[in-house]
Formats: C-alpha cells, structure tokens, sequence
C-alpha cells in the first residue's frame, strides 16, 4: 500500500472504506499505512488518511483522529 501515485492511492483508500462496511474487523489490519501517512505525508496525504480512518466504521479508531484533528 505504499504507493506514491495520489491517484492510486486515493483509490486503493477508497475501496478500503468500502470493504471495511462488510468486515471492519479487518480493515484494522492497514491501519498502520494510514497513521504513517498523518504523520509524515504532504497536507493532501494526511487529509486522506483522516478521512479514510474517520469512515472507517471501528470505534477503536477513534483515538488514532484526536491528535490529527487538533
């Protein structure tokens, strides 16, 4: 998942929120991709990744979007 095509990886997020509707367990597993991004990514990365982690539908994701956020 670590692409650096923004094209790419905004539908690579994209089909994430969509399978993490039918097994959201799962969908835990990248997470990390998605806080490296936050953290290190240009303005536009680092919009993806709290967007994608806020559509996320697990409340254990919650805490990684207060830091971001603020």
């Amino acid at each position: 998942m670590e692409y650096q095509d923004l094209e790419l990886k905004k539908l690579v997020y994209l089909y994430i929120i969509n399978y993490s509707r039918i097994k959201a367990d799962e969908a835990i597993m990248v997470v990390n991709v998605f806080i490296r991004d936050i953290r290190t990514g240009s303005p536009i990365i680092k919009a993806l990744g709290v967007r994608t982690i806020g559509y996320l539908k697990v409340e254990k994701l919650n805490e990684y979007l207060i830091e971001p956020l603020k």
